[in-house]
């Protein structure tokens, strides 16, 4: 049975978990990467990204709740996200993460797939959550917002073309580190996923290709934020 979930992090005291989710042919497809601890995981998730993440409720220095904070808030990135744990606490399916006990069963594999796919349809060209919150829902910082994200990455672009065509590719590299930032702020997950690649990842003669794919991905942003904001399209 084939599913989207491809890139599995699953971060547990002990290789039980992963081989519990090994042991399903639902699972059979997935690339698992395995981290012992909190810290460990979080320097695998500052260069990579997961279609799931799996952490059993044991972890540490950091426990799971403050990994999800620091993914969501440091690193401004969203991934479904599952906690595995005894059976003090039921299992169900919260805001930001699902819970599931030991010993993992077939119909708790079937919902992770769900969920990763329901969390699949969500993702949007951009989000203003980040917005809304910092400025307590306030429309005028928003719209001065996505015109400073508008007008930066107008110029950072100009500067990245520049720096291909010269060429030199470590400036073309910081430039992606720069930009990335602007993308995470609007909730856009492809933006920072290619930034990444390029700074850390892709062989000179990739970075042209790449940059084009986000610039791409930022005229589809720009697109869609002139459709719900008709008055900032001249802007």
């Amino acid at each position: 049975m084939g599913t989207i979930l491809k890139n599995v992090l699953i971060i547990s005291p002990t290789e039980n978990l992963m081989e519990s989710f090994q042991s399903f042919d639902t699972c059979r497809d997935w690339e698992m990467d395995y981290c012992q601890d909190s810290f460990s995981a979080l320097q695998r998730l500052k260069n990579s990204t997961y279609d799931l993440i799996i952490m059993d409720e044991g972890i540490g220095p950091l426990d799971p709740f403050k990994v999800m904070d620091y993914v969501f808030h440091e690193l401004q990135k969203s991934y479904p996200i599952v906690i595995v744990g005894d059976n003090s606490k039921p299992e169900a399916i919260h805001e930001n993460y699902q819970r599931c006990n030991y010993p993992i069963e077939q119909y708790n594999v079937d919902a992770l797939v769900h969920y990763g796919k329901s969390e699949e349809k969500e993702k949007k060209l951009f989000s203003l959550e980040y917005l809304n919150e910092l400025s307590d829902n306030n429309q005028e910082f928003i719209e001065e917002s996505i015109v400073l994200f508008k007008n930066t990455l107008d110029a950072k672009f100009v500067d990245l073309q520049k720096a291909i065509s010269t060429p030199d590719f470590e400036e073309a590299r910081q430039i992606a580190h720069n930009i990335k930032p602007s993308f995470s702020m609007l909730g856009n997950d492809a933006g920072p996923v290619i930034c990444n690649t390029i700074c850390y990842d892709a062989l000179e003669s990739e970075i042209p290709e790449l940059a084009q794919t986000l610039m791409n991905e930022y005229g589809l942003i720009v697109d869609e934020i002139e459709k719900q904001f008709p008055k900032l399209k001249a802007v």
